[in-house]
């Protein structure tokens, strides 16, 4: 490609760009589009597709968790799963429990291996 070339592929995409830049600020206009449909609280500024482009080079945030953090996100989404299953069991009501019943004795079921034949080599 010459340098001409190349030059005319520049500004062309500075008039229509394309390549991924591209894709991810299409990617970023949808989520931008669904999260002020349905993740906007009342009196909330509306999302820019900006808060979801990708950020290269920036810094993240390195630091370690100690134990206690640990112990307290995964304290959090134990209550969470558990009160949401409990929703749930109070939804459906009898039903719940026949099909809790019917899932832990299709997990007791043992699986079957892959049986390896053992060929002669001589």
């Amino acid at each position: 490609m010459s340098s001409w070339e190349f030059t005319q592929w520049l500004q062309y995409n500075k008039l229509e760009p394309f390549g991924d830049e591209r894709a991810d600020y299409r990617s970023a206009i949808i989520a931008c589009t669904l999260a002020n449909i349905h993740g906007r609280k009342k009196g909330q500024k509306p999302f820019k597709p900006a808060d979801f482009m990708p950020k290269f080079g920036e810094v993240a945030d390195d630091r370690r968790q100690d134990a206690k953090e640990i112990e307290a996100t995964l304290r959090g989404y134990a209550i969470a799963h558990n009160r949401a299953r409990k929703n749930r069991a109070k939804r459906l009501g009898p039903l719940a429990k026949e099909a809790v019943a019917r899932r832990s004795s299709a997990r007791n079921v043992p699986k079957r291996g892959l049986k390896i034949k053992e060929v002669d080599s001589g």
